[in-house]
């Protein structure tokens, strides 16, 4: 009988840097294969060696030298071996199934592929959360999967794996009320409701709000007041208390959707509505909640590689040391596939 999207096991691929046997990041993907029912499949990218800089005005070094050609043979033998004891182990130790690949290349784009081709529900990627305390290193492997990925992806840190069979997992929703940020919240929602007794935390930040009234309340204000819709505002503390209002029920709005289903199995929702610099408030938002996962919704405002995804900088995403979960807009993503798995 032929699989069907609708009928087949969920997948979620797993990049390998390689360099390491992914402690972190096999333990987060074998719970999430057990509570999820999800096969993995473990992708391990030998990256090109770069070429000798220091020599490279010789015309010699414009041709890929050939003994770079034997070392990497010897690294995709080094990986296949690694990796079939890895998936050896997994079976054997933990009951998951696994399959695996090594491919030569650009890491970021060898995974997207992978992960299109086994219509995969979910691309994991492993981080150091130190590296992004004073900046990356560079336009990382994790960072481009964030930025490039049409499908969710999930950086886990590798000093703090998660652990999806905890009861009280919690979950950060930041949501800029774009509609960029719907299918995020669709995704958070989801995964709240297929654990029960998680926690999801509904954060919108409104970067400096009252700054910004209160620069423009004479623009604004005459001497009989403004009207907010049935309600006359005649001061700048009235205009903004109005629009945290509108504001918190506009976030209360987007999660609507997905609310019932979330609050049937246990779920605890809480709407959290923060004005400030949009960086600190997170860093605030993430200390309070403590996730185990934060997730964030992906708009292209530039179409280069950016330091930020979206409106938010990368560093209060990945440095706090939780999971990040970057989820594009539906219109972004290659297929319509359920998260985290097709069956929950």
């Amino acid at each position: 009988m032929a699989i069907t999207l609708n009928s087949r096991k969920g997948c979620a691929v797993v990049g390998l840097s390689g360099n390491e046997t992914g402690q972190g990041l096999l333990s987060t993907a074998v719970t999430l294969a057990r509570r999820f029912n999800l096969e993995l499949h473990l992708v391990s990218v030998v990256e090109p060696i770069p070429f000798d800089l220091i020599a490279f005005d010789s015309p010699a070094y414009l041709a890929y030298p050939p003994v770079n050609l034997e070392i990497e043979a010897q690294r995709v033998k080094e990986r296949e071996e690694a990796l079939a004891d890895i998936i050896k182990k997994l079976s054997h130790d933990h009951g998951v199934a696994a399959t695996g690949s090594v491919r030569s290349g650009s890491a970021a784009a060898n995974l997207i592929s992978e992960a299109v081709s086994r219509h995969a529900n979910l691309l994991l990627s492993g981080y150091d959360s130190e590296a992004f305390r004073t900046g990356a290193s560079g336009f990382t492997t994790t960072l481009t999967l964030m930025h490039d990925a049409p499908l969710p992806v999930l950086a886990v840190p590798h000093a703090k794996p998660l652990d999806f069979s905890k009861h009280n997992f919690r979950i950060l929703l930041a949501d800029d009320l774009l509609d960029g940020t719907q299918e995020a919240a669709r995704k958070a929602y989801e995964l709240a409701a297929s654990l029960p007794g998680s926690h999801i935390r509904h954060v919108h930040v409104y970067g400096d709000l009252q700054e910004k009234i209160r620069r423009t309340w004479q623009t604004l204000v005459n001497r009989s007041g403004i009207h907010s819709g049935e309600t006359l505002v005649t001061n700048e503390d009235e205009a903004i208390a109005l629009e945290f209002k509108a504001r918190k029920d506009r976030l209360s709005r987007q999660a609507n959707p997905f609310t019932q289903l979330a609050e049937k199995r246990e779920v605890k929702v809480e709407y959290d509505l923060r004005s400030g610099d949009v960086d600190a408030e997170l860093q605030v938002a993430l200390k309070d909640c403590n996730p185990d996962i934060a997730v964030f919704g992906r708009h292209h405002l530039l179409h280069t590689r950016p330091l930020l995804i979206g409106r938010v900088p990368f560093r209060a995403m990945l440095h706090f040391g939780c999971g990040v979960l970057t989820v594009p807009p539906r219109g972004d993503l290659y297929a319509a596939v359920p998260f985290p798995a097709a069956h929950v």
